[in-house]
């Protein structure tokens, strides 16, 4: 009979084996037993028991993806016949709070795209018009590894967003921004100097806008390891904390929050006003982030 590693290797990544196979191992000794009697209220049962400890929300969610997955292999190993949990799904809302007292300022955000320096030269003008992005456009990793040179206009000095198609209904609006004077200056060299000598690394020409050091388009999880090269630990920045400043900021400078909500490519205006704080809010954060209490 095949094992639970055998089935799994044939579907996951090494990395999400590892993950499952922890998940799996801590409901079974839960429940001590090997699952083949256990019902939906027993699973029920242990989701309790880990909410009780406190842990993140989405990690209770992951436990039971783990959980699915082990009697998707029971099933497919003739060891059950049904799945007590197939259709279970947890209502656990996960925390999306902005933390507005930990945002940066745009002088910080700056200040980390002028000190930003990339192990390799060639590669140091590409990274800074990815930080650039995600300062003055405050895009997402997804909305940044998807432009193609396309999408980008030096003489008028814009840059369009889309939106993929077929895609969630929380993906962000397509979009058209203007592009500082510094960035066009950038993203030109960028373009003329440097994405051909990386475009010649790979056999696929690739159009996409930003591209890996062997000429292949850049990865979303690639985003946050690049910017953050060579950072110290108390001085990285991450993409979705900056895109969240950059949104935070402009509202507090008082820009309208119609306006605001365009530029962020935002469905509801509701996501938007979510980055609003009024006096009292800012008097307490003030408050908690220079005298707090003990």
């Amino acid at each position: 009979m095949k094992s639970l590693n055998e089935y799994l290797r044939e579907k996951y990544s090494s990395k999400g084996i590892y993950h499952y196979e922890d998940k799996i191992g801590k409901y079974l000794a839960y429940i001590n037993s090997k699952g083949i009697q256990e019902t939906q209220l027993d699973i029920l049962n242990y989701i309790g028991y880990l909410r009780q400890t406190g842990i993140h929300s989405k990690t209770i969610r992951n436990h039971l993806y783990s959980i699915k997955i082990y009697y998707n292999y029971l099933q497919k190993t003739g060891q059950r016949k049904d799945h007590p949990c197939k259709s279970l799904n947890l209502k656990d809302q996960i925390n999306r709070d902005i933390h507005i007292e930990s945002l940066y300022t745009m002088e910080q955000m700056e200040q980390f795209l002028s000190e930003h320096k990339t192990k390799q030269s060639f590669l140091q003008r590409r990274d800074e018009v990815m930080i650039s992005l995600l300062i003055y456009q405050a895009l997402t990793n997804t909305e940044i590894i998807n432009l193609e040179t396309q999408d980008i206009n030096l003489e008028e000095g814009k840059i369009y967003i889309k939106t993929e198609k077929g895609k969630a209904k929380n993906t962000n609006k397509s979009r058209t921004l203007a592009l500082k004077p510094k960035q066009i200056l950038l993203i030109d060299r960028y373009l003329n100097q440097d994405r051909p000598g990386l475009q010649r690394r790979s056999i696929i020409k690739a159009e996409k806008l930003l591209l890996t050091k062997y000429g292949k388009p850049i990865k979303p999880a690639a985003i946050n390891r690049q910017i953050n090269h060579g950072h110290k630990k108390f001085m990285k920045m991450t993409p979705l904390k900056i895109r969240q400043s950059v949104i935070h900021n402009k509202l507090k400078e008082g820009n309208n929050v119609r306006v605001v909500q365009a530029f962020a490519g935002h469905r509801s205006i509701l996501s938007t006003e979510a980055y609003q704080t009024n006096k009292l809010e800012e008097l307490k954060v003030g408050i908690n982030k220079f005298h707090p209490l003990q």
